[in-house]
């Protein structure tokens, strides 16, 4: 019989407190920041997502209450972890 390890409790301890940058929100970088926030592995105040186009980000400020900006630099400011998509 497999034994079961609960490792998202050990994800979520360590990124509580956590800033997210996230470059490229698209498809998969949309899928990942998803899953994340559905898990609450990262607080959506504590996020920022990149996006090509400023109705886009508009748009996804929205449905996730995430902060938005197209410029990646901006992003990155401050933020402990990022990742690119």
């Amino acid at each position: 019989m497999p034994i079961q390890v609960k490792n998202d409790w050990i994800m979520a301890q360590k990124t509580i407190g956590q800033k997210l940058a996230v470059l490229g929100t698209g498809k998969l970088g949309g899928i990942l920041l998803r899953a994340y926030l559905k898990q609450e592995l990262f607080s959506p105040k504590r996020v920022t997502a990149t996006v090509k186009h400023s109705e886009k980000a508009t748009a996804l400020a929205k449905e996730l209450g995430v902060s938005t900006t197209t410029e990646n630099r901006q992003a990155v400011h401050g933020r402990t972890s990022c990742f690119s998509a």
